[in-house]
């Protein structure tokens, strides 16, 4: 049985930090793999007019993580109802790897919020979860989900932002050392952003 972590996200575009947070997650909670899951669209996110093509993403996600082995591309969401609810994405990937243990890497944000989701107490039952810091506040566990949390402590907080990013390159700044070479570079040859 492989550990896998989870790690859902629009990646609109993908950066340094959740690369940073996917190697500490694989790091501490000895995972085997982490699958980014790209969603196409979040019921959670309301991001009209500057949310990048679905296809975009998912290249710009398969580029960033192409040298380590042990970071996959999930499209699965893709071909799901949208708008995409984690719960329901779960119930579809344990399906199909009944054999496999999953975790749900979120932040401290959303670790809070996942009772109040869409089917959140589902999403409870189905997964543990790894939990990154996103601030200095301290943080209590939802019911029923402490003894199945790990956290990443210790880990420094980076406070890098998609939409600082996509802001950064509508104002023509630097996002040298924010994102992959590989993604910079994608962003640039297809025009995205603006």
């Amino acid at each position: 049985m492989k550990k896998i972590g989870l790690f859902f996200g629009s990646f609109n575009p993908i950066h340094v930090g959740h690369l940073f947070v996917a190697e500490m997650a694989i790091e501490r909670a000895e995972l085997d793999e982490i699958w980014f899951v790209i969603s196409p669209s979040s019921p959670y996110k309301f991001e009209s007019g500057v949310l990048a093509d679905p296809d975009d993403r998912l290249i710009m996600t398969l580029k960033a993580v192409q040298h380590n082995p042990k970071f996959k591309i999930s499209n699965i969401e893709f071909f799901l109802p949208s708008p995409s609810y984690t719960a329901l994405t779960l119930e579809v990937i344990k399906q199909e790897n009944p054999n496999e243990d999953f975790y749900l890497i979120c932040g401290t944000d959303v670790y809070v919020d996942i009772p109040n989701w869409y089917l959140g107490q589902e999403v409870i039952d189905e997964v543990n979860f790894i939990v990154y810091p996103r601030n200095s506040s301290s943080v209590y566990s939802p019911e029923g989900m402490k003894n199945k949390t790990t956290w990443l402590d210790g880990v420094p907080t980076l406070e890098i932002s998609s939409t600082f990013i996509r802001n950064q390159i509508k104002n023509k700044k630097s996002t040298e050392y924010i994102l992959p070479k590989e993604v910079r570079e994608y962003i640039i040859n297809n025009n995205l952003y603006k």
